[in-house]
């Protein structure tokens, strides 16, 4: 069964996404995690990738795949791991459907890497090196939402909060180009995370803070964000950003086509 986390903010399916093909391929992922791994997709603008995506997942197979990720990540103290799948498949597998939010697609294969699993010399330079293939299940699909570079973006800073327990993330919400992507650990108070993940749905908007690179969370900076207007109103998240895990501005530059 998976954990969902309350009221987080599901967006609706687009019409145009009946055709499934034109997300058909090969989507690489960025990990994070060790209590509970996650996955973000690594989007661009054009089809296929063209989609801003967050999973929980667990990693099975031969020689304990999800172990042996920890275990390198902690004794290397990389920051950068990702995710190559070994086949191909639809986005929209893996967007959240039915009373239960479950995606239609519950697992596929993959290799975990060190570093990039592509080559990036210039803005990802690490050496890659394979832990191993693993079956990867998907356990909550945390965010999912297609990206359409023609619409309107966002003013202020807004980041999703998610993660469980002493393990906190915050992935900036891609909008529109130019833009960027990041996710780094957060250091917040346990009850004002469950918080802002039960009323807000984990959206943290920084109000009057503009949604630009240059704006973006720095690392060990301290913030005061806004849990998203619900019933009670707008409260006040008080937080330290930790590590920066991945952030990415290359890709999502400007808008083109293949």
């Amino acid at each position: 069964m998976m954990d969902n986390m309350p009221n987080m903010e599901k967006q609706p399916m687009d019409q145009g996404q009946n055709n499934e093909t034109s997300s058909l391929g090969i989507h690489g992922m960025l990990i994070v995690g060790e209590k509970a791994v996650y996955l973000s997709h690594l989007p661009m603008w054009m089809p296929p990738h063209n989609f801003q995506v967050i999973l929980e997942v667990t990693f099975s197979g031969p020689n304990q795949p999800q172990a042996r990720y920890v275990e390198d990540r902690q004794t290397t103290g990389t920051r950068l791991y990702t995710l190559q799948p070994l086949e191909e498949f639809a986005m929209e597998e893996l967007a959240p459907t039915g009373p239960q939010s479950l995606p239609r697609r519950s697992s596929f294969k993959a290799t975990i890497w060190r570093n990039h699993f592509e080559d990036h010399p210039v803005t990802h330079p690490g050496q890659r090196h394979e832990i191993g293939e693993a079956d990867v299940r998907i356990e909550n699909v945390v965010y999912f939402q297609e990206l359409h570079p023609e619409k309107p973006g966002r003013k202020d800073l807004r980041y999703l909060l998610f993660g469980k327990e002493q393990e906190r993330f915050l992935a900036h919400e891609i909008t529109k180009p130019p833009d960027f992507d990041q996710v780094l650990s957060v250091h917040v108070d346990e009850f004002q995370a469950e918080f802002a993940i039960s009323r807000g749905g984990g959206w943290v908007l920084f109000r009057d803070r503009a949604n630009t690179i240059s704006n973006k969370l720095e690392e060990g900076e301290r913030y005061v964000g806004k849990i998203l207007p619900n019933t009670r109103g707008e409260t006040d998240l008080d937080m330290k950003a930790g590590i920066e895990w991945y952030f990415e501005t290359e890709d999502l530059a400007k808008a083109h086509s293949l």
